[in-house]
């Protein structure tokens, strides 16, 4: 048997041209009959158009909608339109379905509206703040506790409960050793133990609660570590406790934009 191999060519497919293209909403008009994209780069010229605009109207009813884009090429062919869904939500009206109640509790769910009423709800606000509410520290054991709030709705509706963990420690059998002094920094890194801005307060337990002011206007834009420690009666300084927070300041005033709003 005898194989015979030829010789060929490969040809290159001509250049094709983007010179239209159009969008539509759910249904599809047919080619042609979309909403007529803006062109913003080499029209006719480019094989692939990069920057189209329009403005479509959004749809009037709630739920799943579709957005398809489509192009014709220079010969006046048209393609397979690109398609993506996204969201429409109806609006919620404040009238019709406020929040009337919310409710917390630690840990363990009793039930809806069983748990601890947070009082001040007016059934006049789709969006609420939940009032503070207090628990005894006393009755906690050591460990991680749920601490959690939820709302009721004017159709009697109960949402999913909005959970924060906190830890409960247990407190050392010390009565020699006191907390003689607090200070707080917003520097990096941190400056050395007993240079920072001191807090005030009575020093006399093993545990204490101190407020201080610590500067954090006219800092440049950026990330900041706030740290905190406390000096024993001994005079022996503890580790660093810290936690970062994002200083923006928009109009350059050196006054932060959440303390403006």
């Amino acid at each position: 048997m005898t194989l015979a191999l030829s010789s060929g060519s490969l040809l290159a497919a001509p250049a094709v041209a983007i010179q239209a293209g159009e969008a539509f909403i759910n249904a599809d008009p047919g080619a042609g009959n979309g909403t007529s994209l803006t062109l913003t780069s080499l029209a006719d010229e480019a094989v692939i158009q990069m920057g189209v605009s329009t403005t479509l109207s959004k749809p009037a009813a709630g739920g799943t909608h579709v957005l398809a884009m489509r192009f014709q090429d220079d010969s006046g062919q048209w393609s397979d339109p690109v398609k993506m869904a996204f969201p429409v939500y109806a609006p919620a009206t404040p009238d019709s379905n406020n929040i009337k109640a919310m409710e917390t509790y630690l840990d363990t769910d009793p039930g809806q509206g069983a748990a601890t009423d947070l009082n001040g709800i007016a059934d006049d606000q789709y969006i609420e703040k939940p009032p503070a509410a207090t628990f005894d520290r006393n009755t906690l054991g050591t460990g991680t506790h749920v601490i959690n709030v939820r709302a009721q709705d004017s159709q009697g509706q109960w949402s999913e409960p909005v959970k924060i963990a906190f830890p409960v420690y247990s407190l050392p059998n010390a009565t020699s050793n006191r907390i003689g002094g607090m200070e707080g920094f917003v520097t990096y890194p941190p400056p050395s133990a007993g240079n920072a801005t001191a807090f005030s307060g009575v020093f006399t337990t093993i545990v204490e609660k101190s407020t201080g002011l610590v500067d954090m206007f006219h800092l440049s834009n950026g990330s900041y570590p706030y740290g905190a420690r406390v000096r024993d009666t001994t005079g022996e300084w503890s580790d660093v406790v810290t936690m970062v927070f994002d200083f923006i300041d928009s109009d350059g005033d050196g006054v932060p934009d959440d303390y403006e709003d």
